[in-house]
């Protein structure tokens, strides 16, 4: 995954930069605008890895399995458990950020492809569960 210089930079100007970096982003007000931004913005590597760690961190907040979020994003379980710990971390503010993208209409087609991923799994499940009795 794409990692940041390890050169020095200015404190200050840093500082500023990750202050304004929102502030910059939220005078983008169209999403055509959002897109295009970012499509130039961001290299192949970073938007692979946001989009994954976003949809991870949708994931857990749904409280989906572990083996489910390996499936569904191919990531390794070592890295939900390090995010999942990362996530528990965060304030109630992001998780009801992270609620209110979920529910957005936008979003109801990619829960159903996730839905169509996860059922093995759940069906699976549910055989090995019943069958303990």
């Amino acid at each position: 995954m794409p990692r940041a210089s390890e050169k020095n930079v200015n404190k200050d100007i840093l500082e500023e930069s990750q202050d304004n970096f929102a502030l910059l982003i939220s005078a983008l007000n169209k999403e055509k605008d959002i897109q295009t931004f970012f499509e130039n913005f961001l290299t192949k590597e970073e938007k692979t890895m946001l989009t994954k760690r976003l949809m991870l961190h949708l994931l857990l907040e749904k409280e989906y399995r572990v083996t489910e979020i390996a499936s569904i994003l191919g990531i390794s379980r070592e890295t939900i458990r390090v995010h999942k710990h990362v996530w528990s971390q965060r304030d109630e503010t992001y998780k009801s950020l992270l609620r209110k993208i979920a529910k957005l209409k936008k979003t109801k087609a990619f829960w159903k492809k996730v839905e169509k991923v996860v059922a093995p799994f759940t069906i699976n499940v549910e055989y090995k569960d019943s069958s303990k009795t």
